[in-house]
């Protein structure tokens, strides 16, 4: 499972099966995308803009298409002009939410019709967000164990503002700072060092250490982008429309379906 999959199903409101904080996943999908594209060597992110270095298939449909449209640019975009996406593309969040309808790791229901027409979501695949929630948990509790990748799916999810959601009540403060605070895991040199001879454990350690640290540095500039690009669509919307905001979202490449915006319904995760 990448880690937007599992994004999207941490997003999941357990109850009313809307996507919560919708306005700001699409952005927040394609930020682990990039992270999960420079993690596999495909792309870096050098001065602010997106270079590939290796257009070369993950084996993900959503990820080999965003790393196509990267690879294709006349020029290497900016990581903020990025992160928006296009107009004239579908939306990013509604891309994963009908590959995983396809591969019913969710089910999707629609209610009304025209303008008024919803969107529900109902997660089948347990497995699948107790994977997810895993992941986050291991920073939320400080466990050494989480990855780089686990560190960067928590950054993400305090950035488009889940934390508050999944991690609910004074009881959970800590928690909640750990998933805002992204730092390098100390066990990642470690875990490589055991896989290598004696010979090799300084390259092993040097290169843990780059690829920890740049992981770390990329997610920090994505988090400190997309809370601008939030700020400003914030903005945008409160000026243009009283504050009420609403985000189509696109499943079906035929038409657009709305969804209410932001968390309704004040469910939470309860852990021991």
């Amino acid at each position: 499972m990448t880690l937007g999959e599992g994004l999207l199903l941490l997003a999941v409101h357990p109850r009313n099966g809307r996507v919560r904080n919708v306005e700001r996943m699409s952005p927040a999908l394609r930020a682990v995308e990039l992270i999960e594209l420079s993690l596999a060597g495909r792309v870096a992110v050098e001065q602010g803009r997106i270079v590939t270095k290796d257009p070369s298939s993950v084996g993900h449909r959503l990820l080999d298409h965003s790393l196509s449209s990267l690879s294709t640019e006349a020029k290497p975009p900016k990581v903020e002009v990025w992160l928006r996406g296009k107009p004239a593309e579908a939306g990013t969040l509604g891309q994963y939410i009908a590959l995983l309808g396809r591969r019913q790791v969710i089910r999707i229901e629609y209610r009304g019709q025209g303008l008024a027409r919803t969107t529900r979501i109902t997660v089948r695949d347990h497995e699948r967000l107790a994977e997810a929630w895993a992941r986050i948990d291991a920073v939320a509790h400080g466990e050494a164990s989480a990855t780089v990748q686990d560190q960067a799916l928590a950054g993400i999810v305090h950035v488009c503002g889940l934390g508050s959601h999944l991690y609910r009540g004074p009881h959970r403060l800590m928690a909640r700072r750990r998933l805002a605070r992204f730092t390098v895991p100390q066990g990642v040199a470690e875990s490589v060092r055991s896989v290598v001879t004696a010979a090799d454990v300084e390259l092993a350690n040097a290169v843990a250490e780059a690829l920890s640290s740049g992981i770390a540095k990329m997610t920090k500039e994505l988090t400190m982008v997309l809370r601008q690009e939030y700020r400003l669509e914030m903005y945008s919307s409160h000026s243009s429309s009283g504050g009420h905001h609403h985000t189509s979202i696109d499943t079906s490449h035929s038409g657009h379906h709305q969804m209410g915006s932001g968390d309704v319904g004040g469910g939470h995760h309860h852990h021991g």
